[in-house]
């Protein structure tokens, strides 16, 4: 989704919930940089805007609503336009599987990782994913060695090593914003 994508995504409605895409700060006010960091997003946080202007140097910065989850409102974040996406807008769908606890990951291994039929090692493989594939964790267990283990659901059913893979966020095609 490009920039120019997502921000008319924004300006349609400041009912979207976004998901962060890039860490980065939260502000005390507008001035963005130029204010008091009093927070930090990360990959994968939910937050909700209810107003955007502009910082001193001329980059579109949100104010966070009452409705977002981290940080509190009136805190300051960047706008996912001009430069690196800071923020992916969510569906109604997406948002939900958020809700209900669901995670995204990214698949960080060069060979990919492969994917278990059990949370055990020594389970069936059921596929190797690419390195790159972005996986929806709905569960975290820890083996008796210490080895902690996701239960993924998409883009397959099956358990993965959480080293193998990083915090990610869920980016949708425009056609799921649709009316």
């Amino acid at each position: 989704m490009t920039n120019q994508m997502v921000r008319e995504a924004f300006t349609k409605a400041f009912d979207h919930k976004w998901m962060v895409a890039e860490p980065g700060g939260l502000f005390e006010g507008p001035s963005g940089k130029h204010s008091s960091r009093v927070g930090e997003l990360k990959i994968g946080d939910i937050i909700k805007a209810d107003a955007e202007t502009f910082d001193p140097d001329n980059k579109i910065i949100w104010r966070l609503h009452a409705d977002t989850p981290v940080g509190e409102k009136g805190n300051w974040m960047y706008a996912p336009v001009r430069g690196p996406k800071t923020a992916v807008p969510l569906n109604e769908a997406l948002l939900k599987r958020v809700e209900d606890g669901v995670k995204f990951y990214k698949v960080n291994g060069k060979k990919g990782t492969i994917v278990r039929k059990e949370a055990d090692m020594s389970s069936d493989k059921v596929q190797i994913i690419e390195s790159g594939t972005v996986v929806s964790v709905v569960e975290t267990t820890e083996l008796d060695n210490g080895k902690v283990r996701y239960e993924i659901d998409e883009p397959v059913q099956g358990w993965v090593t959480s080293t193998q893979v990083d915090r990610w966020y869920k980016e949708l095609p425009r056609s799921a914003f649709a009316k």
